[in-house]
């Protein structure tokens, strides 16, 4: 079984004068032996603090390549990591930090201390089992969720990319996804476990993908991430770019003959990519595709029978658990019953609906239990709804997600309140206690929620607010 601290360890020895972060400015450029002091002095100021292996540390730093440096120093000294984002509220950063047992967080002034510090080249004893990265999603309770994985998971996600050759054009990728996304972790390692070079997509250009074309031509990209609504309105320049990621949602009339599009199933507890399917044509559902390598993907229902549409089981080697939430974690994470046939001990139960076609593709449908994806980030309505009903006056509320003309995903907020409510109320009492992709894009007022024959909220009486 492969670790994730080796196989960095690999590209660090073998790709010494090689670089490993390039940009316009002489500060973004780092060989790979750089790199490697980097880390080495990051592991030496942490050991100067007490801590050793399996001890937890945050990454809180900015956009750049020092987080991920930070990130990668952790999971190559076999720390425990909780990876921040410091335009997330305080609020949410307090709750992960204290959630996962950080000991010490890596910040700015964390990174000043370190240029004076020698570096400390030994790496621990290390196995699969011992835990790496906690990322924080959002959560059914109304707390974000901490899911862990293991230098094994990581590993693992890294060499199920076998789609992506081990050259490609001039081996520079772009990492437009948020570090703290486990796409963004996932993408990340995957490219550096490869020994390209890494650009960092600055915030201005994420945040305005009209101008990613002219960014990703200038900078000689080859190979990066898109989200499904950016792909529909990107048109590259030159004949650099040879490959897209997208997906973490349902994927429509999307398609380009001037590069591959790779549309990847997976999700947090996965560490990404699970099931990918390069598009051939406008779908208006496109596949997911079918597993990678030692993976497997069933579409079971109820009595956990397989069938033609249900739930998507995936096994494989994926979370280690959600922090300090056993009984959640059992009941996504089970014993394969199909172990026999793919080999894997573990089954994921990931709460989609999916339907597998005659040909054996799999395509996603919705969620089971309504949790939305946008962007390729997982928002569990619940959190938000929490948020909406501390607000003084309103005494109910309920987040739905639908889709415009164009396939796009987006949130409505609806809730019963007095006359004291207003929406940029709700708006600004969301943006203090949530990240800004948690957001609704409007809000309506009911005067009470729908419900069922058995008194329960009615999520499908819910309307579109353009079609009301």
């Amino acid at each position: 079984m492969a670790i994730i601290s080796a196989l960095i360890k690999k590209v660090f020895d073998e790709n010494k004068e090689k670089l490993a972060f390039n940009g316009p400015e002489e500060s973004e450029k780092l060989t790979f032996a750089e790199y490697a002091v980097c880390c080495a002095k990051i592991n030496g100021l942490l050991k100067s603090k007490g801590l050793s292996k399996g001890d937890c540390i945050a990454v809180l730093l900015g956009r750049n390549k020092e987080y991920l440096i930070a990130q990668t120093a952790g999971l190559l000294y076999g720390y425990k990591l909780v990876l921040l984002d410091q335009g997330y509220p305080q609020e949410r950063i307090d709750y992960s930090i204290n959630d996962a047992g950080v000991k010490v967080i890596i910040d700015e002034k964390f990174m000043e201390e370190v240029q004076s510090i020698e570096p400390d080249y030994e790496i621990p004893e290390l196995t699969e089992d011992d835990a790496t990265i906690a990322t924080y999603t959002s959560g059914s309770t109304g707390k974000p969720k901490g899911v862990l994985h293991d230098q094994g998971s990581l590993a693992e996600a890294v060499i199920r990319s076998v789609y992506m050759p081990e050259h490609m054009g001039n081996d520079i990728a772009a990492l437009i996804a948020p570090f703290t996304f486990i796409a963004g972790v996932w993408m990340y390692l995957t490219v550096l476990c490869r020994a390209w070079t890494t650009v960092i997509t600055p915030m201005a250009i994420v945040k305005n993908p009209r101008k990613l074309p002219e960014f990703l031509a200038e900078n000689k990209i080859s190979y990066t991430f898109m989200p499904p609504r950016v792909l529909k309105i990107f048109k590259p320049i030159g004949n650099d770019l040879k490959m897209v990621i997208t997906g973490s949602e349902k994927v429509t009339k999307v398609y380009s003959d001037k590069f591959k599009i790779v549309n990847c199933y997976g999700m947090t507890e996965t560490c990404a990519t699970v099931v990918t399917f390069e598009i051939d044509k406008l779908y208006d559902n496109t596949p997911c595709g079918r597993p990678l390598m030692m993976d497997g993907a069933y579409i079971l229902d109820e009595n956990g029978n397989e069938a033609e549409t249900g739930e998507i089981c995936l096994t494989g080697r994926f979370l280690k658990e959600y922090i300090g939430l056993k009984e959640q974690t059992d009941r996504v994470k089970v014993k394969n019953p199909f172990k026999d046939r793919d080999g894997n001990e573990w089954m994921y139960k990931t709460g989609d609906l999916g339907k597998r076609l005659p040909d054996g593709m799999i395509i996603y449908l919705n969620r089971k239990d309504w949790m939305i994806k946008i962007n390729g980030q997982r928002i569990e309505p619940g959190e938000i709804e929490m948020v909406m009903k501390g607000v003084p006056g309103v005494t109910d509320a309920v987040v739905k997600d639908f889709q415009n003309n164009k396939g796009n995903t987006y949130m409505c907020g609806f809730y019963v309140a007095d006359d004291s409510v207003t929406e940029q109320m709700l708006s600004d009492e969301i943006k203090k206690k949530l990240p800004s992709y948690m957001l609704p894009n409007s809000f309506v007022k009911l005067d009470v929620l729908p419900v069922n024959a058995n008194g329960k909220l009615d999520r499908n009486a819910l309307k579109d607010p353009k079609n009301i």
